[in-house]
Protein backbone atom coordinates (compact mmCIF):
# COMPACT_ATOMS: atom_id res chain seq x y z
CA UNK A 1 0.00 0.00 0.00
CA UNK A 2 1.45 3.38 -0.76
CA UNK A 3 1.55 6.74 0.32
CA UNK A 4 -1.22 7.92 -1.44
CA UNK A 5 -3.62 4.91 0.10
CA UNK A 6 -2.36 5.52 3.87
CA UNK A 7 -2.65 8.90 3.91
CA UNK A 8 -6.87 8.44 2.59
CA UNK A 9 -7.13 5.91 5.17
CA UNK A 10 -5.83 7.75 7.98
CA UNK A 11 -8.13 10.86 6.84
CA UNK A 12 -11.51 8.41 6.80
CA UNK A 13 -10.81 6.14 9.42
CA UNK A 14 -13.68 7.47 12.05
CA UNK A 15 -16.57 8.65 9.18
CA UNK A 16 -18.62 8.31 6.25
CA UNK A 17 -17.43 5.11 5.69
CA UNK A 18 -19.48 3.89 2.62
CA UNK A 19 -18.93 7.49 1.11
CA UNK A 20 -15.36 7.77 1.94
CA UNK A 21 -14.73 4.56 0.83
CA UNK A 22 -16.47 5.40 -2.95
CA UNK A 23 -14.37 8.66 -2.75
CA UNK A 24 -11.49 6.76 -1.80
CA UNK A 25 -11.72 4.46 -5.16
CA UNK A 26 -12.45 7.56 -7.29
CA UNK A 27 -9.87 9.34 -6.16
CA UNK A 28 -7.37 6.22 -6.73
CA UNK A 29 -8.94 5.74 -10.11
CA UNK A 30 -7.69 9.59 -11.09
CA UNK A 31 -4.13 9.46 -9.45
CA UNK A 32 -3.76 5.86 -11.24
CA UNK A 33 -4.31 7.91 -14.09
CA UNK A 34 -1.73 10.60 -13.14
CA UNK A 35 1.18 11.34 -15.67
CA UNK A 36 3.21 11.62 -12.77
CA UNK A 37 2.02 9.36 -10.54
CA UNK A 38 2.30 6.75 -13.40
CA UNK A 39 6.48 8.29 -14.00
CA UNK A 40 7.19 8.46 -10.17
CA UNK A 41 5.98 4.29 -10.18
CA UNK A 42 8.58 3.73 -12.55
CA UNK A 43 11.42 5.19 -11.06
CA UNK A 44 12.92 2.01 -9.51
CA UNK A 45 16.17 1.07 -8.77
CA UNK A 46 18.40 1.30 -11.85
CA UNK A 47 15.89 2.57 -14.37
CA UNK A 48 17.83 3.85 -16.90
CA UNK A 49 17.25 7.59 -18.35
CA UNK A 50 16.93 7.71 -22.37
CA UNK A 51 16.03 11.27 -22.54
CA UNK A 52 19.12 13.20 -20.53
CA UNK A 53 22.76 12.90 -21.73
CA UNK A 54 24.04 13.66 -18.40
CA UNK A 55 22.78 11.05 -16.02
CA UNK A 56 21.93 7.46 -16.38
CA UNK A 57 19.72 6.69 -14.23
CA UNK A 58 16.15 8.07 -13.63
CA UNK A 59 16.69 8.41 -9.94
CA UNK A 60 19.14 11.24 -10.56
CA UNK A 61 16.70 12.80 -12.91
CA UNK A 62 13.02 12.15 -12.42
CA UNK A 63 11.81 15.51 -10.96
CA UNK A 64 13.01 17.01 -14.57
CA UNK A 65 10.75 14.59 -16.56
CA UNK A 66 7.72 15.40 -14.56
CA UNK A 67 4.84 18.03 -14.73
CA UNK A 68 4.87 19.19 -11.23
CA UNK A 69 8.02 18.04 -9.45
CA UNK A 70 7.11 19.82 -6.26
CA UNK A 71 3.87 17.79 -5.76
CA UNK A 72 4.04 15.96 -2.20
CA UNK A 73 2.14 12.90 -3.04
CA UNK A 74 4.42 12.71 -6.41
CA UNK A 75 7.62 13.18 -4.66
CA UNK A 76 6.50 10.72 -1.65
CA UNK A 77 5.86 8.27 -4.23
CA UNK A 78 8.84 8.56 -6.03
CA UNK A 79 10.70 8.19 -2.35
CA UNK A 80 8.45 5.26 -1.55
CA UNK A 81 9.46 3.79 -5.38
CA UNK A 82 13.42 4.29 -4.56
CA UNK A 83 15.08 5.64 -1.92
CA UNK A 84 17.46 7.43 -4.40
CA UNK A 85 14.76 9.14 -5.52
CA UNK A 86 15.39 11.93 -2.50
CA UNK A 87 18.46 13.43 -4.96
CA UNK A 88 15.68 14.70 -6.99
CA UNK A 89 13.53 16.78 -4.43
CA UNK A 90 13.79 20.68 -3.51
CA UNK A 91 11.37 20.04 -0.92
CA UNK A 92 12.23 17.73 0.96
CA UNK A 93 10.03 17.13 4.60
CA UNK A 94 11.54 14.74 6.96
CA UNK A 95 8.77 11.99 6.08
CA UNK A 96 10.03 12.15 2.68
CA UNK A 97 13.30 11.26 3.91
CA UNK A 98 12.41 8.63 6.74
CA UNK A 99 10.87 6.80 3.96
CA UNK A 100 13.80 7.27 1.66
CA UNK A 101 15.84 5.70 4.59
CA UNK A 102 13.86 2.40 4.96
CA UNK A 103 14.29 1.63 1.47
CA UNK A 104 18.07 2.60 1.22
CA UNK A 105 19.90 3.82 4.12
CA UNK A 106 23.30 4.18 3.04
CA UNK A 107 22.56 5.74 -0.43
CA UNK A 108 19.44 7.83 0.24
CA UNK A 109 21.07 9.89 3.40
CA UNK A 110 23.52 10.83 0.60
CA UNK A 111 20.91 13.40 -0.71
CA UNK A 112 19.13 14.49 2.94
CA UNK A 113 19.79 18.23 2.77
CA UNK A 114 18.56 18.56 6.26
CA UNK A 115 20.67 16.72 8.56
CA UNK A 116 18.16 16.73 11.73
CA UNK A 117 19.48 14.36 14.78
CA UNK A 118 16.83 12.58 14.48
CA UNK A 119 17.57 11.75 10.65
CA UNK A 120 21.03 11.18 11.80
CA UNK A 121 20.12 8.38 14.47
CA UNK A 122 17.16 6.89 12.02
CA UNK A 123 20.51 6.32 9.27
CA UNK A 124 23.00 4.95 11.26
CA UNK A 125 21.02 3.16 13.37
CA UNK A 126 20.00 1.17 10.26
CA UNK A 127 23.56 1.50 8.99
CA UNK A 128 26.57 2.42 10.54
CA UNK A 129 28.32 3.61 7.29
CA UNK A 130 26.14 6.63 7.11
CA UNK A 131 28.12 8.19 9.72
CA UNK A 132 30.15 9.04 6.84
CA UNK A 133 28.22 11.13 5.33
CA UNK A 134 26.76 12.89 8.92
CA UNK A 135 28.04 16.40 8.70
CA UNK A 136 27.22 17.24 12.74
CA UNK A 137 28.82 14.24 14.45
CA UNK A 138 27.10 14.29 17.82
CA UNK A 139 28.52 12.21 20.46
CA UNK A 140 24.74 10.18 20.30
CA UNK A 141 24.87 9.88 16.61
CA UNK A 142 28.57 7.89 16.50
CA UNK A 143 27.57 5.79 19.63
CA UNK A 144 24.66 4.41 17.62
CA UNK A 145 26.75 3.82 14.35
CA UNK A 146 29.21 2.17 16.29
CA UNK A 147 27.12 0.10 18.10
CA UNK A 148 24.97 -0.50 14.82
CA UNK A 149 28.52 -1.72 12.53
CA UNK A 150 31.77 -1.27 14.79
CA UNK A 151 34.39 -2.61 12.40
CA UNK A 152 33.39 0.43 9.58
CA UNK A 153 32.60 2.99 11.06
CA UNK A 154 35.15 5.84 12.67
CA UNK A 155 34.31 9.06 13.57
CA UNK A 156 35.69 11.67 11.07
CA UNK A 157 36.97 15.27 11.48
CA UNK A 158 36.79 17.84 9.06
CA UNK A 159 40.91 19.33 7.75
CA UNK A 160 40.06 21.97 5.33
CA UNK A 161 38.15 21.04 2.83
CA UNK A 162 38.99 17.21 2.84
CA UNK A 163 37.96 14.80 5.27
CA UNK A 164 40.52 13.30 7.95
CA UNK A 165 39.12 9.36 9.66
CA UNK A 166 40.38 9.60 13.24
CA UNK A 167 42.97 7.17 14.35
CA UNK A 168 40.93 4.21 16.79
Amino acid sequence: MDYIEHQWLALCDGWGGLLCRDLRLLLLTWLNQDADVQFARKCTYRSMCYVCDDCNYLSRCWSKHVKHPERHDVCMLAVQTDGYNLEGIVNQTEAMCLVALQKTPVWAFCYVRNQTEALCLTAVKQSGWCLHYVDNQTPAVIEAALNQDPPGCRPRERVGSGIRVQPD
